[in-house]
C-alpha cells in the first residue's frame, strides 16, 4: 500500500484516505459479495484478490484510497499514472451499492482532483466508464470532466481546465493502462 494520505471533502463527515491492507480486504469482500449476490460466497481465496494485491505491491504509484462517511468505509477511489511526459493520471471510483446516491463519489472525485493536479503534479486527469453506466458519467460531468472520446463501449473523459485535451492524453487513453490488464485478468475468473 502507499503512504498515508488523508483528504478532506466539503462535507466534514466524508473523507478519502489511504486504505490499510485490512481495510482493502474488507472492501474487496464487500464488492465480491455484491458481485456474487452472496456475502457467504465472497472470499479472498480468489485469483481476483491475488491479482489486486500483486498489482498494488508491484505499483506503489497507484493510490488505493477508501471513501469514508464517518467511521464507515463506503467505497474506494483510485488514481494511477498513465503517462509521464506530460504527467497524466487516470482515476476510478466505486461506491458500495448500499451507499450510493449520497454524493460520496462526487465528493471523493471533487476532492482528489486538486490533490492530483497539485501535490502529485499531474497536468491532466482522465477517466473512463462504460457507456451504459450513467451514474459515473454524471459524477464526472458534475465534477468538471468533459467527454472527449467514445469507443468499444467506453466513454473517455478529461478534467476540463479550460483547455483542449493534449495529444499525449488522447494517446494515453487509447493504450491499455497497468490496471486494464489486471481488470481483464480478474474478470476472466468470474
Amino acid at each position: 500500500m502507499t503512504k498515508d494520505i488523508l483528504i478532506a471533502t466539503p462535507d466534514p463527515s466524508v473523507y478519502v484516505k489511504t486504505l490499510t491492507e485490512e481495510e482493502d480486504t474488507v472492501l474487496f469482500l464487500a464488492q465480491e459479495a455484491e458481485l456474487l449476490g452472496s456475502k457467504e460466497a465472497a472470499t479472498i481465496n480468489t485469483p481476483a484478490f491475488v491479482a489486486r494485491r500483486a498489482l498494488l505491491a508491484a505499483h506503489p504509484e497507484i493510490l488505493a484510497m477508501g471513501i469514508w462517511a464517518g467511521d464507515q468505509l463506503v467505497g474506494e477511489f483510485g488514481m494511477w499514472p498513465i503517462a509521464h511526459e506530460p504527467p497524466i493520471a487516470e482515476i476510478g471510483c466505486h461506491v458500495l451499492s448500499a451507499h450510493r446516491r449520497h454524493g460520496y463519489a462526487t465528493l471523493a472525485v471533487q476532492s482528489m482532483i486538486p490533490y492530483g493536479l497539485g501535490e502529485l503534479g499531474m497536468e491532466e486527469i482522465v477517466a473512463k466508464t462504460m457507456a451504459s453506466n450513467e451514474d459515473p458519467q454524471r459524477v464526472l460531468q458534475e465534477t468538471g470532466f468533459v467527454q472527449f472520446l467514445a469507443g468499444k463501449g467506453l466513454l473517455h473523459f478529461v478534467y476540463d481546465q479550460h483547455r483542449e485535451i493534449s495529444p499525449a492524453a488522447m494517446q494515453a487513453m487509447r493504450e491499455p493502462s497497468v490496471l486494464d490488464g489486471a481488470i481483464a485478468t480478474a474478470a476472466s475468473f468470474l
